[in-house]
């Protein structure tokens, strides 16, 4: 699990709770602050809250601060969202000074005053909570991004094609039409060096979710569409074909025939329908529409041709009933 203020050590370690903590040292640039929280602890016992933390070690600079509540190493602590930790925490270092302060004579609790001083702010989305969680732990603890649309696979598949995540791929058969959806954690341009054309380009990257990581290659000419737009960390959703892999015997491979791009963090909705529109005609309704989506690529013969576009998730049932063949994108904020 997440570092925990008064639980983690260090290094990780089983707590009381039986759950393994990460190390506070394992925090991104809090390596110093590491041995003054736990001198502080251990000296004068647990911290009863981000504001006790703050009154007791004034030298933990801002940026170890923020850091901290990132790695979600105060979540525990309900006086205060996360978000609202993150965002005052120079009105608290200002005041945390005393303990009380006087106000027309009368001395108050620094925390009442906190409470009347606060930019208040919405907590985190999980989204967003998994995205700091990979800033400052270079991984994601408590969930994965891409895993929240395996929640809606019974509302996207639609026809022949099916959701999968990487983790569920080895359960398709060869020849299916299916949608991939993961983040992207390495990509490369390369060339190849066999075959009737040495030297064209592809794509090579890898493609997870909580579980699993494949590999992907994504040939010319479609890589040359794809290439400006793909990057590391970011969700993608590929329309592929399942293919018999050629070196390894039981495993599958992937024909890519069209990408969508989906941006982390903004809200992501729309109603895909086989209208057989021009591609660039989506785009277009999208971008009008929606930010955070974009079609990256498309081969000329691929099964997904253009759409409509419409708002979700209100619309979601009629729209159903309407064109049950649609296929359905619905916002990952909608799924909080």
């Amino acid at each position: 699990v997440p570092p925990h203020i008064n639980n983690s050590s260090s290094k990780f370690e089983v707590g009381d709770d039986n759950k393994i903590y990460m190390g506070l040292s394992a925090v991104r640039g809090c390596g110093k602050a590491t041995n003054q929280i736990l001198e502080e602890r251990n000296r004068r016992g647990p911290f009863a809250n981000f504001v006790d933390f703050c009154q007791r070690l004034p030298s933990v600079n801002k940026n170890e601060k923020v850091g901290l509540v990132k790695a979600g190493a105060f979540s525990w602590d309900t006086t205060l969202t996360d978000r609202n930790k993150m965002d005052n925490i120079e009105i608290i270092n200002k005041l945390v000074r005393k303990k009380t302060k006087k106000i027309d004579g009368s001395k108050i609790p620094v925390v009442q005053i906190l409470m009347n001083c606060f930019i208040d702010g919405n907590e985190f989305t999980d989204i967003q909570k998994q995205e700091n969680e990979r800033e400052v732990l270079s991984s994601f603890i408590t969930g994965h991004p891409a895993a929240i649309y395996q929640r809606l696979s019974p509302f996207l598949e639609r026809g022949d094609t099916k959701i999968v995540c990487p983790s569920s791929l080895q359960e398709c058969t060869i020849g299916e039409s299916i949608l991939v959806i993961g983040m992207i954690d390495t990509i490369k341009k390369k060339a190849t060096i066999r075959g009737k054309n040495p030297g064209t380009p592809y794509i090579s990257m890898t493609l997870s979710d909580n579980e699993v990581t494949i590999l992907i290659n994504i040939w010319y000419p479609l890589c040359n569409d794809m290439e400006k737009f793909l990057t590391e960390k970011q969700i993608v959703m590929l329309q592929c074909v399942t293919k018999k892999d050629r070196y390894r015997e039981d495993f599958l491979s992937l024909g890519v025939d069209t990408g969508i791009m989906l941006t982390n963090g903004i809200p992501i909705q729309g109603v895909f329908a086989n209208s057989g529109e021009d591609p660039s005609i989506l785009v277009e309704n999208i971008g009008g529409l929606v930010e955070g989506i974009t079609i990256i690529g498309e081969r000329k013969y691929a099964s997904i041709r253009g759409g409509k576009i419409a708002v979700l998730p209100n619309i979601l049932e009629k729209a159903i009933e309407k064109n049950p063949t649609s296929r359905y994108l619905i916002s990952m904020d909608s799924l909080q």
